[in-house]
């Protein structure tokens, strides 16, 4: 019963009566705000973190993985096949990829999505989220929005703090000392 109210909050209420294509363009509308946050990132800064959020690269890191993740379900969805996935491995951290890396990474997994979802998914195919339970295409996609929405208050509430300010002028200092 908690799952079912849980799916209700997160992800029914952004699906609502939304059409395939409504949500492609939903998708991609979150996926491109949370780019230009991360865009605007210089090097050398995105190792800052709020209290309760992961690093910058971490936080981009994980979005990669499960945008990827996402991708690779809607696919399986649309072609009818079964795709597992293990839920630890979205938590990976960004390891020793640079932060132009993942920025490009992040831009990467987009389209991956975008082309999984180049064609509409029946709803009545379902593949189980390990919290939601049974998942349409559809609402893989909701819960893709929603997972923007969620890391893109944790990306602004990082970008306004103090700490971030300060790496971000140490950097802009640095590159005019060796300039």
């Amino acid at each position: 019963m908690l799952n079912r109210l849980l799916k209700w909050r997160d992800i029914d209420s952004i699906v609502g009566k939304s059409g395939w294509d409504d949500m492609v363009e939903q998708t991609l509308e979150a996926a491109n705000e949370f780019h230009k946050m991360i865009a605007a990132i210089p090097s050398g800064a995105e190792r800052i973190k709020a209290a309760r959020t992961m690093m910058i690269r971490d936080m981009v890191a994980h979005i990669i993985d499960m945008n990827f993740a996402i991708g690779t379900i809607i696919e399986a969805l649309g072609q009818g096949k079964s795709v597992t996935y293990n839920t630890d491995s979205f938590y990976g951290g960004a390891g020793k990829r640079t932060w132009t890396e993942l920025v490009r990474e992040h831009l990467a997994s987009r389209d991956w999505i975008l082309e999984a979802a180049a064609k509409p998914v029946s709803s009545l195919r379902k593949r189980a989220h390990h919290t939601y339970g049974p998942l349409s295409a559809r609402e893989w996609m909701g819960l893709t929005i929603r997972h923007y929405a969620y890391h893109s208050k944790q990306m602004k509430r990082i970008l306004e703090s103090t700490r971030y300010i300060t790496a971000v002028r140490m950097v802009e200092e640095g590159r005019k000392a060796t300039g």
